[in-house]
């Protein structure tokens, strides 16, 4: 099974929200990437781990999902594999009002993507904790999505 790409923002999101989910916001996608860990990099948490073992890149083209190991709570191809489209806007001037789950900045018409891709040249640029961002109306074999759906929880849990 390849990974969906060449999507554009918009699509990703009209289809995330039709099947009863939405994008991830960027802090929800870092905090499921980085396995709730300030690490940036799934490899460096693990003694004797290399880049390869856990992302896609320096490769011809897209893989199969799930061709490289899982983070900790099971999720393929958070580095490398395609880059992801978050919820959030970009812009170069940006600062957060929420003290939780940040949604990204009031201005600015760019949209925030995750995660590297198998184009990336070196294990840096697949940095769990790096943005960038682009038009909403791009796509390209590089840029693809996850959606997220609510809990099923209706309230918080009692401490």
């Amino acid at each position: 099974l390849m990974p969906v790409h060449n999507v554009n923002w918009n699509k990703a999101r009209k289809f995330c929200k039709a099947i009863g989910g939405d994008l991830p916001t960027e802090a929800q996608w870092e905090f499921a990437a980085r396995t709730g860990k300030n690490e940036g990099s799934l490899w460096r948490l693990r003694t004797g781990d290399q880049a390869f073992q856990y992302a896609v890149f320096r490769a011809d083209g897209p893989q199969r999902v799930a061709s490289a190991k899982p983070n900790a709570w099971d999720l393929y191809d958070v580095s490398g594999n395609m880059a992801e489209w978050t919820r959030d806007s970009y812009s170069w001037f940006s600062f957060y009002v929420e003290d939780e789950d940040p949604t990204g900045s009031f201005f600015g018409d760019s949209r925030v993507f995750k995660g590297g891709s198998w184009k990336s040249k070196t294990e840096d640029e697949l940095d769990l904790t790096d943005q960038d961002d682009e038009d909403p109306r791009y796509w390209a074999n590089t840029l693809g999505f996850r959606c997220v759906f609510p809990s099923k929880a209706q309230g918080k849990p009692e401490p």
